[in-house]
């Protein structure tokens, strides 16, 4: 082979080089492309992942965790130290940190509780009055007593000798309860007429009477098989205890009395439908406060026009913030739109304190009230992220989130300590309240909002603590809102409570039956939750509203003063009457 021969070769096998290299390039490009991709997709998942497990260890402490705030040590063991530690390959250091969330669990007996040692329940409060005899709890002393008397045999059993009474009896004192009586009343009418002017005699010497019957008190259903205590007894198991119709027949049943359930159906119907106006006059005096908490709750409402069955519904609630004066109102509606909200406040002009709902807040319902917001709900943010986030303890985590739990527990220890003085000790008035409360108030919120937003970039990746955070910053200014109105908590837990009390009802009914059905829930929530709030006994008031409303039915209803039905408007002594005479050893504040 010629040189040139050779040079034309190697010239040739250099081009075929040269485009295997460009193909090893396009190859390698489109490797990189799909490793860049791929790193992508692992940091992405990776996101999701710890997101998950987040998720998935905030939700295992909240079904089988403790609800006390008060035990942060165990959210920081992680569950890679629990597997170790069930594996038995823990370092010196490892046990120790899982020896620290043990002793917080186990120091349950309060403040005093030293580390490491088990903690014990206080069983002798200040509230407990001793007895006689065993240190057991006296009753209150001016509830009656049936005594039974135990007396020693005449003689001694073992010489015969007559036995003296020392004259020094053991005094022991427990409660019983008798099954349940009913009465069946015969209202017997009796007849007559007058001799003098209701004898006449016709044309054929006939004589004609006119008869009259004696007349009896109307009851709430004329010529029904209820008086109207069982029909108050029966609508407070259902709205307040939260027995269903079912039940209620049954217990009545065991009682010797066979009634329906239908028949209990359309008795409370009926109520919810005459005691309405009771329960509006309640909303207008609850509008007619400075200050009022708002909520809302699902309700599964069956045959409701154009929805389908499973679709929730919703019960809005809202309830006095004056200190003495409590009422809730509830009202129930298909819709969570702010229209119903603003259909129940109107141009209420005074404050509002709610959750963050945007049904609260939107300006196009041009509400006339200040809002402020729960601080509780923003707490609860940062408390699931300290469970979710299992931060160890000098991580920026675990810092951040104590610094912030920590102020707003100032922010609520400022508001306890100078409203007991305001309200309970007297020692200030309702304007110090609010400029001392303010003033010592406004300092924590402003170490709260720089620490938020100084570490708001710190934690980007978790994604628990920016949602507490972006909470916070959306609305900060309203959180403090509350500072200005003395009526108002830190919180909104005044209507939280109420929506609790519901819950057992809701639960036990799963659903209303048909609209009508949840409009009488509403109603019925109304006026028993309102009574409850005033200790008042529901069977003995929703009894009297049943007979008022009756002895007005033949009234025009805007013709009625209703709020003179009201549990703060009711007579000395009614209020007395239906005052819950309790037997515990606890004494009942007056409202």
């Amino acid at each position: 082979m010629t040189s040139e021969e050779e040079i034309i070769r190697l010239r040739m096998r250099v081009t075929e080089l040269e485009k295997e290299k460009e193909k090893d390039k396009r190859k390698l490009s489109i490797l990189s492309e799909k490793n860049a991709t791929l790193k992508e997709d692992v940091k992405v998942l990776s996101c999701a992942v710890r997101s998950g497990e987040e998720k998935l260890r905030l939700s295992l402490f909240i079904r089988f965790g403790r609800s006390s705030e008060k035990y942060r040590i165990i959210f920081n063991v992680s569950e890679e130290l629990l597997r170790k530690a069930e594996e038995g390959s823990l370092s010196e250091e490892e046990k120790n940190t899982l020896a620290k969330a043990k002793d917080a669990l186990e120091q349950t007996g309060g403040k005093d509780a030293k580390p490491g040692e088990k903690g014990t329940r206080n069983r002798n409060p200040e509230s407990r009055v001793r007895g006689n005899g065993c240190g057991r709890q006296t009753f209150d002393p001016s509830y009656p007593r049936e005594r039974q008397e135990f007396m020693l045999a005449d003689k001694c059993p073992k010489c015969g000798t007559g036995l003296v009474d020392i004259d020094s009896p053991d005094v022991h004192e427990h409660i019983d309860i008798l099954r349940n009586s009913l009465n069946i009343i015969q209202q017997a009418k009796h007849k007559g007429y007058c001799p003098c002017c209701g004898e006449t005699h016709d044309e054929n010497g006939t004589r004609k009477r006119d008869i009259q019957t004696a007349s009896a008190p109307q009851r709430f259903i004329p010529g029904g098989l209820a008086g109207d205590s069982l029909i108050a007894a029966s609508l407070v198991d259902k709205f307040f205890y939260g027995l269903s119709v079912t039940r209620i027949a049954k217990r009545f049943c065991n009682l010797g009395v066979d009634l329906s359930e239908q028949n209990f159906a359309n008795w409370h119907m009926r109520a919810g439908s005459e005691l309405k106006p009771v329960a509006e006059a309640i909303k207008g005096f609850i509008l007619s406060q400075d200050a009022i908490n708002g909520d809302e709750s699902r309700l599964q409402v069956l045959d409701e026009k154009g929805r389908a069955d499973n679709l929730d519904s919703w019960l809005w609630v809202i309830c006095s913030a004056t200190p003495g004066k409590p009422a809730a109102y509830f009202q129930y509606d298909p819709s969570r739109s702010s229209d119903v909200f603003k259909g129940i406040v109107g141009d209420y002009a005074g404050y509002l304190q709610a959750d963050c709902y945007v049904g609260y807040q939107t300006k196009k319902q041009d509400y006339q009230y200040t809002l402020a917001l729960c601080n509780a709900h923003l707490r609860r943010k940062f408390i699931d992220a300290q469970k979710a986030g299992a931060y160890p303890e000098d991580s920026p985590g675990h810092i951040t989130l104590d610094r912030i739990i920590t102020t707003i527990g100032k922010i609520y220890s400022i508001d306890k300590t100078h409203r007991t003085r305001w309200l309970d000790d007297k020692k200030i008035s309702e304007q110090e309240f609010i400029r001392i409360r303010k003033e010592e108030s406004l300092p924590q919120y402003e170490k709260l909002s720089k620490w938020v937003r100084g570490r708001y970039d710190l934690h980007r990746q978790d994604e628990f603590i920016m949602e507490g955070m972006g909470y916070y910053l959306n609305s900060e200014i309203l959180f403090r809102s509350y500072l200005d109105c003395a009526n108002l908590n830190p919180d909104n837990n005044r209507s939280e409570r109420i929506i609790r009390a519901f819950s057992t009802v809701r639960m036990n009914s799963l659903f209303a039956g048909c609209p009508e059905g949840a409009h009488t829930l509403a109603t019925m929530e109304t006026i028993i939750q309102t009574a409850n709030l005033w200790d008042l006994d529901l069977y003995g008031y929703v009894t009297y509203l049943l007979r008022e409303v009756t002895k007005l039915r033949s009234l025009k209803a805007n013709s009625v003063d209703y709020s003179q039905f009201l549990p703060w408007n009711l007579t000395p002594k009614l209020r007395e009457e239906m005052d819950v005479h309790s037997i515990s050893i606890k004494k009942k504040k007056s409202v």
